[in-house]
């Protein structure tokens, strides 16, 4: 039997990292060429409302709260309020910590699906080449790391 994810299995703090969640990952991916454009943000728009629907119980709950506060979530994110960081180590502790393997698993691929639409949302001219952009590709790999969906060995230098 599976326990009904609910906001109460988090402490206000692993909450808040949660809510911040959707937007670090769009911030980083989106502003890795140093640019944040219109199509990237149209898609971000897009990507929120389709979080309502996910069959992801956690996303589902952290769209529908951040939703709720939009605006002053996303100034704080922007703003530099928090750290990324510290934020993406925050989330990864508390869905390993609260959820099962694969909960936290889907929750995390989730976050990078998220990043990947973003990536994708903007690249390429005119619908051809390569649709994502290296620096863009780094930001993904580094977000996979910091949700240890990857290992990333450490360099000799």
């Amino acid at each position: 039997m599976t326990i009904k994810i609910t906001k109460d299995r988090f402490t206000p703090a692993e909450w808040q990292s949660l809510l911040y969640a959707p937007l670090i990952i769009f911030n980083i991916v989106a502003g890795a060429d140093g640019r944040i454009d219109q199509k990237e943000v149209a898609a971000f728009k897009k990507l929120l409302v389709e979080g309502l629907l996910s069959d992801i119980q956690l996303m589902k709950l952290v769209t529908n709260d951040l939703l709720q506060d939009l605006e002053s979530l996303t100034s704080e994110v922007f703003a530099g309020k928090m750290d990324p960081n510290q934020c993406m180590e925050s989330i990864r502790n508390a869905v390993d910590t609260e959820l099962t393997q694969e909960e936290a698993l889907a929750f995390k691929l989730a976050l990078l699906s998220i990043g990947k639409k973003i990536a994708k949302a903007s690249g390429g001219f005119l619908g051809l080449g390569n649709r994502i952009c290296l620096s863009e590709k780094q930001a993904m790999v580094t977000l996979a790391a910091a949700l240890h969906v990857i290992n990333i060995p450490e360099g000799n230098g």
